[in-house]
């Protein structure tokens, strides 16, 4: 299941239980019959899904929850569907994907997401290493293939300028907020 878009009917029917419970664990998997070995399977893809997240340890044991759950620490408009998190997703799901792919594959929950939206994305997560280019120079008139090289978890990655002074002197960086500009 690991980066896999498509589930069994069986781990759809899982998956619908397990996310209305506050948190959840090995043992809840075999109540609904599922083996050890695949409930470890499920578990390691939702969370490389980004659709759970370890909770907490009860002794050897961990348990689970949907990450939809976190609204007490969300921060405002993180679960909503945006550009950038709808393609960040679409990175998530499919790790190997050119500027086009991502494009269409965001543009669901009634966002629009442009061709040139995701090469700007794209182009900010690459100068970050998130991304990296697959292959360097495709042929002609081919677009780069990005892969994902970093991934930094359900949450989708926001380019932010930040005003700051530069210090030569101790080679330093000092946040300016509320500076005026000379």
């Amino acid at each position: 299941m690991s980066g896999a878009i498509e589930q069994t009917p069986k781990q759809r029917e899982i998956w619908a239980v397990l996310q209305q419970r506050a948190e959840f664990g090995f043992a809840d998997l075999a109540e609904v019959g599922v083996c050890s070995e695949t409930a470890t399977e499920y578990l390691r893809g939702w969370v490389e899904l980004g659709l759970i997240e370890q909770h907490r340890a009860q002794g050897t044991r961990r348990l689970y929850r949907p990450v939809a759950l976190r609204a007490e620490t969300a921060l405002p408009g993180e679960r909503d569907a945006t550009p950038e998190g709808n393609m960040w997703r679409a990175m998530r799901r499919n790790r190997r994907f050119t500027v086009t792919d991502v494009a269409c594959w965001a543009n669901a929950g009634g966002v629009q997401v442009s061709v040139g939206q995701a090469r700007a994305y794209c182009r900010q997560l690459a100068a970050a290493g998130i991304l990296r280019l697959a292959k360097r120079r495709p042929r002609k008139g081919a677009e780069h293939v990005y892969v994902l090289a970093d991934d930094l978890g359900p949450l989708a990655p926001h380019m932010r300028r930040v005003r700051a002074i530069f210090d030569p002197n101790g080679r330093s960086y000092r946040h300016a907020d509320g500076a005026r500009e000379a």
